[in-house]
């Protein structure tokens, strides 16, 4: 009789060797036309015990910095990681019964409903729209998204999380929609990196750099 167990995939855990040794077994590396892909499994087996990956710790993208596709089950509930180390990724891919998080046809990652935006992967290029869907951008979402030329901001947009455009560098100004009402910005530590924070902003008519803009609501 199997036990289900819990597993939080991440490099370092109080767990020590055991636990990173169920996660680099669930997770599969696959090459092919030298296109990498990473697949987390939805279980792995240990001594009788079924071990199921339920969250992607803060530190998670560190084992998959070289993938161009990540492969993400139906058990994982919650995602801490940021993936801006991921410099190559281009889609995320989530199984069809996973009922917490969803992409689109760019392989960008959302919530099921779709009403809060995790991240474009960092290889997206062109023009990225925010669906009007979108009620919340995460932290981190467009974070080292640096061959993006233009982002567009969905209507319904009322909360943009911290460093959400860090390193990125698009062409034209990035227009916040005017019921905003909270903008992450960035930590003082990053002020000081402005090579980092070079993009600009349009908000109620005003050209704002992203310190500006951070200091504009109060950051």
């Amino acid at each position: 009789m199997y036990v289900n167990e819990q597993l939080t995939l991440q490099p370092w855990e109080s767990a020590g060797e055991k636990v990173n040794k169920k996660y680099m077994e669930g997770l599969e590396k696959r090459v092919e036309n030298g296109i990498i892909t990473y697949e987390i499994k939805d279980s792995t087996f240990d001594n009788d015990i079924e071990w199921y990956p339920v969250r992607l710790g803060v530190d998670f993208s560190k084992w998959v910095k070289d993938a161009n596709h990540l492969v993400i089950p139906q058990s994982v509930s919650r995602i801490d990681c940021n993936f801006w180390e991921c410099i190559e990724l281009k889609s995320f891919v989530v199984h069809k019964n996973n009922r917490h998080f969803s992409t689109d046809e760019n392989g960008a990652l959302y919530s099921f409903e779709k009403d809060v935006l995790y991240k474009v992967p960092p290889a997206t290029k062109g023009c990225f729209v925010v669906p009007d869907s979108v009620r919340e951008i995460r932290g981190h979402a467009f974070s080292s998204c640096s061959k993006l030329k233009e982002i567009v901001i969905g209507k319904r947009v009322i909360s943009i999380g911290i460093h959400a455009f860090y390193d990125c560098h698009p062409q034209n100004p990035i227009i916040i929609p005017e019921n905003v009402r909270d903008f992450g910005g960035c930590t003082p530590v990053q002020v000081a990196d402005k090579a980092h924070l070079s993009a600009e902003f349009i908000y109620k008519g005003k050209k704002y750099s992203y310190i500006e803009l951070n200091e504009s609501f109060g950051r």
